[in-house]
């Protein structure tokens, strides 16, 4: 549960072993999660490179994870769910299964995967990256007060056992969440949380999200300055580690404060 010190690792294991694929694979995975979106492209595509070598299950796994960080959607759904049916019991092919398919915008596969996942015996069926990931998937089908509890769970899991990335992870989706169903106290006070751990932990993806869900419960509020300088620092944090979509999302988000604030022709121009 800890991405930022599984990337440091794998980057002492690609150091002694460059020819590893797995290695690389594995690599690329942890770029993504983290938001470093060409990183993790590079590695899936020396992973490619060199598996030819490999058993047909681990060329598909490295050939879903390319397809995921190019973000493939479709194609990247259909090798990890080839993968799953072949080996059920396998929980990361399942969850990363559902991770795509959220991501390729089909949420209730995802919950029907999830709750397969569910179904496994202890401790696969009770790990709670499944609450995380069905947390992130309601928040997406406007199921959010599912997803607060999703996120609670996850929560009380990574307390048990001084998880600090996934509860950083967990912390922030209870907020979002919470934001969705317009209870912002809560929300911020979830969202500072994961704020400080994602800090804690070194995820700058993670902190520039807090920030920039932060900012908007700011904007609802009426406070534009305060909202820009939260997005500012969100952007800057996108931008350093090149996590283009994040970028864009903020760029539109500053686009919509030039708007409120009467100044149609900045608007206009962040938002094109």
């Amino acid at each position: 549960f800890d991405t930022p010190g599984a990337r440091d690792l794998l980057e002492q294991a690609k150091a002694k072993d460059p020819t590893h694929a797995l290695t690389h694979a594995a690599l690329a995975r942890a770029w993504t999660l983290l938001g470093y979106d060409r990183r993790a492209e590079d590695e899936a595509k020396q992973a490619m490179d060199l598996a030819a070598s490999l058993s047909r299950e681990d060329r598909l796994s490295i050939e879903g994870q390319y397809h995921e960080a190019a973000r493939q959607w479709d194609k990247a759904i259909e090798i990890f769910r080839t993968l799953f049916n072949f080996f059920p019991d396998n929980l990361e092919y399942g969850l990363r299964l559902a991770s795509v398919q959220e991501s390729g915008g089909k949420g209730q596969d995802a919950f029907k995967t999830l709750d397969a996942l569910r179904k496994l015996p202890a401790p696969s069926g009770t790990d709670p990256r499944i609450d995380v990931q069905e947390a992130v998937t309601a928040r997406y089908q406007s199921e959010s007060q599912r997803g607060v509890d999703a996120a609670a769970r996850a929560a009380k899991a990574a307390l048990a056992t001084g998880a600090k990335y996934m509860l950083a992870r967990a912390r922030f989706e209870e907020g979002s969440n919470l934001q969705n169903l317009g209870r912002m106290d809560g929300a911020v006070a979830a969202l500072s949380e994961a704020e400080r751990l994602f800090r804690e932990v070194g995820d700058r993806r993670g902190v520039a999200s807090a920030l920039n869900n932060r900012g908007l419960v700011l904007l609802g509020r009426g406070d534009l300055d305060g909202t820009e300088k939260l997005l500012t620092e969100a952007l800057a944090a996108y931008r350093e580690i090149g996590f283009r979509s994040g970028e864009a999302l903020i760029v539109g988000n500053l686009g919509n404060i030039e708007y409120l604030r009467g100044n149609a022709t900045g608007a206009r121009r962040r938002w094109e």
